[in-house]
């Protein structure tokens, strides 16, 4: 769930148009909260792994800018590039962003299709939430390949994103959290007093229209071992919700 309709490729995404963009921030506010917010306070801390701050910094579906603007204010001397392949949300994290123009660059590039990377240059830290889960799993694995092939050595990069348990049980249990969740919120937000079944449907109706993919923590710590990193952990998780990474060897 990144905010995106129109797909594109190897089952990206993107929230193309600007009235689809507009809609980004109201379903992560329905949807994520405070769990998002936690998740974004735990993928800036992430980026300390290697215990020197970053002075250069990778955003790979930067969107509207929710997580650039964090980590411009966590490290004040770091540049920062952030891609997305939608203008609608890289205008919008344009003006989000205005007040660090001169250490901010913004691409339009679909990360995970050919070619991506050209002319990128090397990063002390790679980062990304809510968007790599579009992907299909072989493509995450290619991908984080080429991360890994932007970092230098000791580099840092940070994962956070939606996860698929591959046991049945676990799935159900993580999407019966996340209704309960999002039930509460509907209460709060809409004055609306929905079921479980309810929303549970609405959550699958959801993941089809964002084309939802998200492969298991399992896999993808897997994955990133497999592309040279090391120190692999994850850092933060909450039921189907998770922020995981490593160092570059």
């Amino acid at each position: 769930m990144r905010g995106r309709s129109a797909r594109l490729g190897d089952g990206v995404a993107v929230y193309a148009r600007r009235e689809r963009a507009d809609e980004y921030a109201a379903l992560m506010r329905l949807a994520g909260g405070k769990w998002y917010q936690d998740m974004l306070g735990a993928a800036v801390q992430a980026l300390f792994l290697p215990q020197r701050p970053p002075s250069s910094i990778l955003e790979l579906g930067v969107g509207t800018g929710n997580l650039a603007s964090r980590i411009l204010r966590r490290f004040p001397r770091a540049r920062l590039c952030g891609l997305d392949a939608s203008e609608a949300m890289l205008g919008k994290a344009r003006r989000r962003l205005g007040r660090w123009r001169g250490r901010v660059e913004l691409m339009r590039r679909r990360f995970g299709g050919g070619r991506w990377s050209d002319g990128l240059p090397r990063f002390d830290a790679a980062i990304s939430t809510i968007a790599i889960h579009h992907l299909r799993d072989a493509a995450k694995r290619r991908l984080y390949r080429e991360v890994a092939g932007l970092l230098g050595p000791g580099g840092v990069f940070v994962h956070g994103d939606a996860i698929r348990p591959d046991q049945p049980p676990l799935r159900k249990a993580n999407d019966l959290m996340w209704a309960s969740y999002i039930k509460g919120r509907f209460v709060t937000l809409k004055r609306e007093d929905r079921s479980i079944a309810s929303i549970l449907r609405w959550i699958d109706a959801t993941r089809d229209a964002e084309g939802d993919r998200p492969s298991s923590l399992e896999r993808q710590l897997r994955w990133l071992r497999e592309a040279g990193f090391v120190r692999v952990d994850c850092f933060w998780k909450n039921f189907g919700f998770a922020v995981w990474g490593g160092l570059k060897r």
